[in-house]
This record gives structure tokens, sequence and C-alpha cells, in this order.
């Protein structure tokens, strides 16, 4: 690994590791932070990368975590110009990308626009539309299923959860993740009741399952078709 200086577009004179590999000499710049997590960033127009980690982490164990996953994320920032579709309601919904002064993502039913100002934003729009989205339909359809069932109970927070769709409290609060919306509604309702059965029973031994089975009698068919989603559609 060698060091190296290097002026960017706007003269900025910014200091460099670097090494060489099949695809050429790869720059990146380290930046330490109190952050338990490596993040390896991509700057296109400039071609190098940041990485973000914390202080421990040994120079060494950053190039091999650099040239470890350099190609992966400079290919994903290039196909963000043609982005995967976003699954809603268990669909695929075609997203078309512009760059410019804007930060918003519009959806019009059959398409999705993403309006950034730099393609590093693309990950952070999808993951606060999907938690908006997740917002405004979850919200009353908890409520409307918990009243249906003449029941009390209370919708909590939306997240970004990749172990959980959802999580009932001990005070009847159910947290959600967002991702929860990419499927189908009829799965989302299966979710929904059956962290709601969690008000009766906090475990998952057979009065839970005949209690979920009650609300929603073909959910073992509808978890099935779940698990066949994750493998085969796009799924953030």
């Amino acid at each position: 690994m060698t060091r190296i200086r290097y002026t960017n577009r706007k003269n900025q004179n910014i200091s460099f590791s670097s090494f060489l590999c099949k695809d050429g000499c790869i720059l990146y710049k380290i930046v330490r932070k109190n952050e338990a997590n490596l993040f390896l960033e991509y700057l296109e127009e400039e071609n190098y990368y940041i990485v973000t980690c914390n202080k421990s982490i040994s120079e060494a164990d950053i190039k091999q975590y650099v040239l470890n996953n350099y190609e992966w994320v400079m290919n994903w920032y290039k196909n963000v110009d043609n982005p995967a579709p976003w699954m809603l309601f268990g669909q695929k919904v075609p997203a078309h990308v512009v760059i410019g002064n804007e930060h918003k993502v519009d959806y019009t039913g059959n398409q999705i626009n993403v309006y950034l100002r730099h393609k590093r934003d693309y990950k952070d729009a999808v993951k606060q539309f999907y938690k908006q989205f997740a917002i405004a339909y979850l919200m009353p359809r908890t409520m409307e299923l918990i009243n249906k069932l003449g029941l009390k109970g209370k919708f909590g927070r939306v997240s970004w959860a990749t172990y959980y769709h959802g999580l009932c409290h001990s005070d009847k609060t159910i947290d959600y993740s967002a991702k929860l919306v990419q499927y189908p509604k009829e799965y989302i309702d299966y979710v929904i009741y059956h962290e709601i059965a969690h008000f009766t029973h906090m475990n998952h031994k057979r009065p839970f399952w005949d209690l979920v089975e009650s609300y929603c009698p073909n959910y073992k068919q509808l978890d099935k078709e779940a698990m066949h989603m994750r493998f085969t559609n796009h799924m953030w």
C-alpha cells in the first residue's frame, strides 16, 4: 500500500492510500469515526473511495476490506442510473433516477421517480420513502384490525429492521420494519394478526399459533409465499 497526494476538480489536496489490482490503481481515503461498522463509499465523478471506520481498525484490515468490496460498491453506484424495480405490496414498481438539485421520491402509482443531488444519496432515499410509506399504511391498518377484534393496543414505530417484520412489546405496542410493505397486503395482515396474538400469548407455543390461525386461517401458506419472495424478487 502506498500513500499519494491527489488534487480533485475543486483543487483540494487530499491524502490517499492506494493499491494496484486487476482494475488498475484503487484510491481510497480513510475517515475514522466512533462507529462500529466499516462503510465504503464510491465517488464516481472523482473515481475514488471513502472508507469510514472506527479508530481501532488497522490499515491492513482496511486495505483488505476495500479489496474485497470495491468492485461491488462501484457497480452499485453505476447501476443507480438504471435501478432495479422497487417492491410495493408484492409488485415490482419501475424506478427512475434523476440527478439534479432536488432530494425527494415521487410515487405515481405505476412508477417511482427518485430525485437526488448525488448518487450516494440513493440508499437513504429508499429508506426514507419506505419508512414514510409504511407509516401511512401500517398505522391505520393496525388500528383497524385491533379494533375489529375488540382489543386495545398501540401502533409503535417503523424502523429499517432486517431481523423482524413486526415486533410486539409487553405494553401491546407493535413496531414494524419498513420492509414489510414490500409484501402483498394479505401477508401484511397476517403479520399484524401475528403481533396482535402476542397481546394474549407472549410466546410461540401451541395456544399462540391456534390463536393466529383463528385470526388468519391461511397464515401458513402466506408465510411460505413470503419466504419464496425473499429469494426470487429484488428485496432491499
